[in-house]
Protein backbone atom coordinates (compact mmCIF):
# COMPACT_ATOMS: atom_id res chain seq x y z
CA UNK A 1 0.00 0.00 0.00
CA UNK A 2 2.79 2.40 0.91
CA UNK A 3 4.48 1.85 -2.46
CA UNK A 4 1.20 2.46 -4.32
CA UNK A 5 0.68 5.74 -2.44
CA UNK A 6 4.24 6.87 -3.19
CA UNK A 7 3.75 6.04 -6.88
CA UNK A 8 0.61 8.19 -6.96
CA UNK A 9 2.52 11.10 -5.44
CA UNK A 10 5.37 10.71 -7.94
CA UNK A 11 2.86 10.53 -10.82
CA UNK A 12 1.13 13.69 -9.57
CA UNK A 13 4.47 15.52 -9.34
CA UNK A 14 5.40 14.44 -12.88
CA UNK A 15 2.06 15.65 -14.22
CA UNK A 16 2.54 18.99 -12.45
CA UNK A 17 6.08 19.37 -13.83
CA UNK A 18 5.01 18.53 -17.36
CA UNK A 19 2.25 21.15 -17.20
CA UNK A 20 4.63 23.71 -15.72
CA UNK A 21 7.17 23.10 -18.50
CA UNK A 22 4.78 23.78 -21.37
CA UNK A 23 5.79 26.64 -23.64
CA UNK A 24 3.19 29.38 -23.85
CA UNK A 25 4.48 31.51 -26.70
CA UNK A 26 2.04 34.13 -27.98
CA UNK A 27 2.88 35.22 -31.51
CA UNK A 28 2.47 38.77 -32.82
CA UNK A 29 1.45 37.26 -36.18
CA UNK A 30 1.62 33.85 -37.81
CA UNK A 31 1.62 35.13 -41.40
CA UNK A 32 3.52 37.89 -43.15
CA UNK A 33 2.73 39.11 -46.66
CA UNK A 34 5.13 40.67 -49.13
CA UNK A 35 4.75 42.10 -52.61
CA UNK A 36 7.29 41.03 -55.21
CA UNK A 37 8.81 43.84 -57.24
CA UNK A 38 11.13 43.25 -60.19
CA UNK A 39 14.73 43.32 -59.02
CA UNK A 40 13.84 42.74 -55.34
CA UNK A 41 13.61 38.96 -54.93
CA UNK A 42 14.70 38.67 -51.28
CA UNK A 43 12.37 39.22 -48.33
CA UNK A 44 13.17 39.31 -44.63
CA UNK A 45 10.52 38.60 -42.02
CA UNK A 46 10.60 38.77 -38.23
CA UNK A 47 8.00 36.77 -36.32
CA UNK A 48 7.92 38.19 -32.80
CA UNK A 49 6.53 36.41 -29.77
CA UNK A 50 6.30 36.68 -25.99
CA UNK A 51 6.54 33.88 -23.44
CA UNK A 52 3.21 34.35 -21.65
CA UNK A 53 3.75 31.29 -19.48
CA UNK A 54 4.90 31.10 -15.88
CA UNK A 55 8.00 29.03 -16.66
CA UNK A 56 10.91 29.00 -19.08
CA UNK A 57 9.98 28.19 -22.70
CA UNK A 58 12.45 26.46 -24.98
CA UNK A 59 12.44 26.43 -28.76
CA UNK A 60 13.69 23.03 -29.86
CA UNK A 61 13.61 23.41 -33.65
CA UNK A 62 13.12 25.92 -36.47
CA UNK A 63 12.64 24.27 -39.88
CA UNK A 64 12.05 26.02 -43.19
CA UNK A 65 9.61 24.31 -45.53
CA UNK A 66 11.68 24.81 -48.69
CA UNK A 67 15.08 25.74 -50.08
CA UNK A 68 13.94 29.30 -50.90
CA UNK A 69 13.89 30.01 -47.16
CA UNK A 70 17.63 30.53 -47.11
CA UNK A 71 17.61 31.04 -43.36
CA UNK A 72 15.13 30.61 -40.56
CA UNK A 73 16.42 30.92 -37.03
CA UNK A 74 15.57 32.03 -33.53
CA UNK A 75 17.53 34.89 -31.99
CA UNK A 76 18.01 32.55 -29.02
CA UNK A 77 16.39 29.32 -27.84
CA UNK A 78 15.38 29.80 -24.17
CA UNK A 79 12.94 32.48 -22.94
CA UNK A 80 12.02 33.42 -19.40
CA UNK A 81 8.40 34.25 -18.49
CA UNK A 82 7.47 37.60 -20.04
CA UNK A 83 10.53 37.64 -22.30
CA UNK A 84 10.22 38.56 -25.99
CA UNK A 85 11.94 36.82 -28.86
CA UNK A 86 11.77 36.48 -32.63
CA UNK A 87 12.23 34.06 -35.49
CA UNK A 88 14.05 35.67 -38.42
CA UNK A 89 13.30 34.31 -41.89
CA UNK A 90 14.96 35.18 -45.19
CA UNK A 91 13.16 34.13 -48.38
CA UNK A 92 14.71 34.29 -51.87
CA UNK A 93 12.17 33.83 -54.69
CA UNK A 94 14.69 33.81 -57.58
CA UNK A 95 13.82 30.94 -59.91
CA UNK A 96 10.39 30.51 -58.29
CA UNK A 97 6.81 31.20 -59.35
CA UNK A 98 5.05 34.02 -57.48
CA UNK A 99 2.58 33.95 -55.76
CA UNK A 100 4.08 31.55 -53.30
CA UNK A 101 3.37 30.55 -49.72
CA UNK A 102 6.19 29.06 -47.64
CA UNK A 103 6.02 27.57 -44.13
CA UNK A 104 8.50 27.68 -41.27
CA UNK A 105 7.73 25.21 -38.47
CA UNK A 106 8.82 26.05 -34.92
CA UNK A 107 8.91 23.31 -32.27
CA UNK A 108 8.87 23.86 -28.51
CA UNK A 109 9.82 21.80 -25.48
CA UNK A 110 6.19 20.92 -24.80
CA UNK A 111 6.03 18.94 -28.05
CA UNK A 112 3.82 21.50 -29.78
CA UNK A 113 4.57 23.09 -33.13
CA UNK A 114 3.50 26.34 -34.75
CA UNK A 115 3.60 27.06 -38.48
CA UNK A 116 4.66 30.53 -39.58
CA UNK A 117 3.83 31.54 -43.15
CA UNK A 118 5.62 33.78 -45.66
CA UNK A 119 3.21 34.89 -48.41
CA UNK A 120 4.71 36.55 -51.50
CA UNK A 121 2.40 37.98 -54.18
CA UNK A 122 2.57 40.30 -57.14
CA UNK A 123 1.09 43.79 -56.86
CA UNK A 124 -1.62 43.02 -59.44
CA UNK A 125 -2.37 39.50 -58.20
CA UNK A 126 -1.03 37.83 -61.35
CA UNK A 127 1.33 34.88 -61.54
CA UNK A 128 4.94 35.64 -62.42
CA UNK A 129 8.04 33.52 -62.95
CA UNK A 130 10.90 35.25 -61.15
CA UNK A 131 14.17 34.99 -63.10
CA UNK A 132 16.89 33.00 -61.38
CA UNK A 133 19.56 35.54 -62.41
CA UNK A 134 19.36 39.28 -62.98
CA UNK A 135 16.07 41.14 -63.25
Amino acid sequence: MLILGAMKIVAAILVFLSVAAHADLKWDTLRQQFTYESGKPVFRAQFGFTNKGTSVAKITSVKAGCACCTSAKADKMVFAPGERGAIAVKVDVRGKQVPLLRPVVVGCDDGKFVTLLIDVKTSDGSSKAVPKWGK
